[in-house]
């Protein structure tokens, strides 16, 4: 068996671990909204640090 490296597929991207209160924002959020625009997206970064 040859190793996932030497198969050319790409390393995924760890995992992001939310705090309850992000999770709280991001669900409050989507569920207003399902999907949100470039700029909702980044206002939405930059509320929750």
């Amino acid at each position: 068996p040859q190793s996932s490296a030497s198969c050319g597929k790409k390393a995924r991207k760890a995992r992001t671990i939310f705090t309850d209160k992000q999770l709280q924002e991001l669900e409050a959020t989507f569920d207003k909204q399902k999907y949100l625009s470039v700029q909702d997206r980044m206002d939405l970064a930059q509320r929750m640090g």
